[in-house]
This record gives C-alpha cells, structure tokens and sequence, in this order.
C-alpha cells in the first residue's frame, strides 16, 4: 500500500460515545441499543450461545436491561471480546493512539461541524 485515506473517522471512540450520550443524540444512542440486540438476536446467535454457557440464563435478563449503544456494548460486545467495560473496549478500538505509527501517506477528511466527530 502507497497511500490511504478516511473519511469521517471517529478518532476517539469513547469520546464519540460521550457525545452520543449527550442529550441531542439521546434518543439514538437508545434506539442503536435496541437494534443493536435485535440485529445480533437474528443474525449472531453464537455470540448469545457463548454468554449463555458463560452465564447461564442472563442472556434475556441483559436484553431487558440493555437501553443504550453503550449497554449493549458492556453487555455483549466487551464481554465477548475479553474486556471488562466498554470504556477498555472504546480506548482499544480507537485509532487516535495509533496515528502516530501509520507509516503510509494517509489522507483524512473530516467536517467541520460534524456533530459526533468534534
């Protein structure tokens, strides 16, 4: 590879998520939650088939309690991928600590007034 580009990164995970919690994003951090767990209801069962054998009988408890992007990812996503909160999950999977160790020409184009990326 010569050279790469992104578009509308979101650097910082769990700063993003912290934006997404405020109170004009509100109300999609809540309905992601819940399409969030309808969509792995369908489509990834294993992922449920793990926790259940994991924590037998909690999977309908943490469905019921699971409102946020957020819980499902303490909920679910963490816990699958061996991480204790989503807060470590978020300071993982975010790029903004590798920046530095990018060793292509890379291009990134962001909005100014993107309402989640600040």
């Amino acid at each position: 590879m010569c050279a790469a580009a992104c578009i509308c990164n979101p650097f910082d995970i769990l700063e993003v998520d912290k934006q997404m919690e405020g109170f004009n994003f509100g109300i999609y951090h809540r309905v992601m939650g819940k399409n969030k767990v309808k969509t792995m209801l369908k489509q990834k069962p294993e992922i449920l088939a793990g926790l259940e054998a994991s924590a037998p009988g909690t999977i309908k408890e943490l469905v019921k309690i699971t409102k946020t992007a957020r819980d499902f990812d303490r909920y679910f996503i963490a816990p699958t991928f061996g991480f204790k909160t989503p807060e470590a999950l978020y300071k993982h999977i975010s790029c903004i600590h590798r920046l530095a160790s990018i060793k292509v020409p890379t291009f990134f184009l962001s909005s100014l007034n993107d309402p989640v990326i600040k």
